[in-house]
């Protein structure tokens, strides 16, 4: 057996499609998941909008990014 290390995405919008690929979520449920609305996701996600404070709160608590990551990449 090979073992392949994969390094952590440099960006929000990557750590959030890494935890929608684990959870195996649609960006709709994401959004619910992270007490959002699936538009803000949206605009998050296709850099339209940056990341509120709350939002990364809810990064960090309810997916269980470090948050020491989450303010290197926001």
């Amino acid at each position: 057996d090979v073992h392949y290390t994969i390094e952590l995405p440099q960006t929000v919008q990557g750590l959030i499609e890494l935890k929608m690929y684990e959870r195996k979520l649609k960006q709709k449920e994401m959004a619910a998941l992270l007490n959002t609305t699936d538009t803000k996701l949206s605009e998050i996600m296709h850099h339209k909008r940056k990341p509120s404070l709350s939002f990364i709160k809810a990064l960090n608590h309810v997916l269980g990014i470090d948050g020491n990551l989450l303010l290197k990449v926001s």
